[in-house]
């Protein structure tokens, strides 16, 4: 059985790994938020 421990030092080196080129607008993300704010509150 894999500890716990041993999952977060797998996730941990395997993140270094990942391309996060490709990840979200964060400005698109937030203009979504913003606007949602403005339909839900007015």
């Amino acid at each position: 059985m894999i500890t716990l421990a041993e999952w977060i030092t797998y996730y941990t080196e395997h993140v270094k790994d990942v391309d996060n080129t490709y990840g979200p607008g964060y400005e698109q993300l937030n203009e979504l938020f913003r606007n949602t704010l403005k339909e839900a509150w007015g």
